[in-house]
């Protein structure tokens, strides 16, 4: 609530706040019961600026599609998470998009490893090659792309770059 304040009175109504769905705390199935009644129980207006991300440790994506079902929460990929936690199941991103709803744009969050040591931590920049074949299965999809790195400004500059090069755009 705190946030969904501050960004209210700032004007801004177009806004989204992602989230992650938290620990498991010993029990990933009624801790995803706890987050699904808490999420139902916060105001419409609320609910309707939150989106759930999947994350690379605890809630893969196919866990927060699960969550969205019940509460009808918007799904985020991040696709460096689904590549470190997910369950082997073949990625429905479609299903994924639907969750956004009609008139919303779906989001994606792309990033790349720091390094083999540190396969979870965001690099500075992205490596388009770790992303690529994604990019190249779903050409067709209209989704914004969000990029995790610490050098965003330069980040940016040379993924569009990369993506126009690879993409042939």
């Amino acid at each position: 609530m705190y946030h969904y304040d501050i960004l209210k009175t700032m004007g801004l109504d177009d806004f989204n706040i992602i989230i992650h769905v938290g620990g498991v705390y010993g029990n990933k199935g009624e801790a995803m019961q706890r987050f699904s009644n808490v999420f139902n129980s916060l105001p419409v207006d609320l609910r309707n600026h939150i989106l759930l991300e999947n994350d690379d440790k605890s809630y893969n994506i196919n866990d927060v599609m699960e969550i969205s079902k019940e509460t009808g929460v918007r799904v985020v990929l991040d696709l460096h998470h689904h590549v470190c936690n997910n369950d082997g199941t073949e990625l429905d991103l479609e299903a994924v998009f639907a969750t956004c709803g009609a008139g919303n744009i779906p989001k994606i969050h792309v990033s790349s490893p720091k390094s083999v040591k540190e396969f979870r931590s965001h690099s500075d920049m992205i490596n388009f090659d770790y992303c690529r074949e994604f990019f190249e299965k779903y050409k067709g999809l209209e989704f914004d792309v969000m990029l995790e790195c610490k050098d965003k400004d330069l980040a940016v500059g040379k993924f569009v770059e990369d993506y126009r090069r690879v993409m042939r755009l």
